[in-house]
């Protein structure tokens, strides 16, 4: 019998094919409409399946999805693949890129800041990537990313984290009446249109649930996509915006007054930086940006 390295059936391109059929979630779905693409999928997983002597897909339902032992080999092929790749990004650059997942908020307001200077003496490179919490977790799984910077909403133990920082809420406006005070309540804010931060997110529930009982002031007249929006609008004259204390914090450089909200004075949230083990052991340089983000966490 051959040994194991002699065996047909096993490479790269069927293991790539295996992880783009569960990411997409079906042969079909991995193909997109190209009949050629899924003929050439389907042959491949068979040979795959060869290969292990057992299935790898459920073939009992649509769409079809992996087998325990394909999630095992997917898994395993996923870190495979990503650490091959980073041999491959340092023979070609010399300098392998630690990537990055975080929403664009604390991209501008932590990440740029923390890495700008330091990281270049470091010699390190960084990719960031605009993500959201449970696509920074999958990505942390599938090896996409090697770090993250997620809110703590458990269901990451299996991940390695460390506290980055506690954060509550500030109100930032431009208004030189409302700046004087050391803090203010909504009713304070009455002759100022409000920006909010759109969407469904712990922060804005809170804001909404804190206005019911304030008398329908001030009015929410700007949603916005992003935390650097709201800076933005509550700079002009006759606005104000309610964002995280550590958007706040940067944004009192340009001029704006940063107060606390009475009615959200109980409202705090933490970030903590994530990564995968295994990505540790590769790229040596992830403990380095843990350092810088601590630091500058507490400037």
């Amino acid at each position: 019998m051959p040994s194991f390295s002699e065996q047909k059936g096993l490479s790269l391109d069927r293991l790539q094919t295996l992880c783009l059929v569960a990411e997409k979630g079906g042969v079909m779905a991995a193909a997109g409409g190209n009949a050629n693409r899924q003929s050439l999928y389907s042959r491949q997983l068979r040979e795959l399946e060869a290969f292990f002597g057992a299935p790898l897909i459920d073939r009992s339902r649509t769409p079809h999805s992996l087998t325990d032992l394909g999630r095992q080999l997917e898994k395993t092929a996923r870190g495979f693949l990503t650490d091959l790749e980073v041999l491959a990004n340092a023979g070609q650059s010399g300098r392998v890129p630690v990537v990055i997942g975080a929403g664009e908020s604390v991209i501008q307001a932590i990440l740029i800041p923390a890495f700008f200077a330091k990281g270049a003496q470091e010699g390190l490179k960084f990719v960031f990537r605009n993500l959201q919490g449970t696509a920074i977790l999958s990505g942390l799984r599938n090896r996409r990313l090697d770090m993250g910077i997620a809110h703590d909403n458990g269901g990451h133990a299996d991940l390695k984290s460390k506290r980055l920082l506690r954060y509550g809420v500030r109100l930032i406006t431009r208004d030189a009446v409302v700046g004087r005070l050391p803090r203010a309540g909504w009713r304070d804010l009455k002759r100022l249109a409000l920006a909010l931060p759109e969407g469904d997110s712990e922060l804005r529930r809170a804001v909404d649930a804190s206005m019911k009982d304030c008398g329908g002031q001030p009015q929410a007249v700007v949603e916005c996509t992003s935390h650097a929006q709201v800076v933005e609008a509550a700079s002009r004259k006759g606005m104000a915006g309610v964002v995280p204390e550590f958007i706040a914090r940067r944004a009192t450089g340009s001029g704006l007054h940063s107060l606390r909200l009475v009615e959200l004075e109980g409202f705090t949230r933490e970030l903590r930086i994530l990564w995968h083990p295994a990505a540790l052991e590769m790229k040596p340089q992830i403990e380095a940006c843990i350092r810088m983000l601590a630091a500058g966490s507490k400037t």
